[in-house]
């Protein structure tokens, strides 16, 4: 079993970086989390998670600890989509609504309504384009509806899901 030593200059550097982002990151946390405990245990794992690293080198130790912090929170969002799957599939067979259908319910509305505010700032034809794709209409029928090739049509429709997608992953 390897165990990672940490040198008295790495410890000072982390404890300098711990000190010096630890307001912010709790921050970033937070707007996750909306749980001031929450977000603290987030920081507290992820300088664990900094103390295992081999090599860190100062001018460049933002950027890890908010590219380690974003993925945090994404193999959290993972975690929970995947726990909530579970728990579907074991209530399968109940007839009462469960509370993790109600928190998907509200998370489908949330998602929808962001699609729906990134959809108001696209070009008509591109929003409407990608409307119809989520509807699942061929790009055959798309094209022939907006009155487009559907060559322009596919076009439409891959700028209007890049552009959801990074509009989504920022508001997430």
């Amino acid at each position: 079993m390897e165990t990672n030593t940490i040198t008295d200059q790495q410890s000072d550097l982390l404890a300098r970086v711990y000190v010096q982002y630890l307001e912010e990151l709790k921050l970033y946390f937070l707007a996750y989390t909306h749980n001031e405990m929450e977000a603290e245990d987030f920081v507290h794992n992820l300088f664990l998670k900094m103390m295992r690293l081999d090599l860190i080198v100062e001018s460049t130790v933002r950027n890890l600890l908010f590219t380690m912090a974003h993925r945090m929170i994404i193999d959290d969002v993972r975690h929970r989509f995947y726990v909530r799957q579970a728990e579907v599939r074991l209530k399968n067979g109940m007839e009462l609504a469960s509370p993790t259908d109600v928190y998907d319910k509200m998370e489908r509305d949330q998602i929808l309504s962001l699609e729906e505010k990134k959809l108001s700032t696209m070009p008509t034809k591109r929003a409407c384009a990608y409307r119809m794709w989520r509807e699942e209409k061929s790009m055959k029928e798309i094209a022939l509806a907006l009155n487009i090739s559907q060559r322009t049509a596919e076009a439409h429709v891959y700028r209007a899901t890049c552009e959801m997608k990074a509009y989504i992953r920022m508001a997430i």
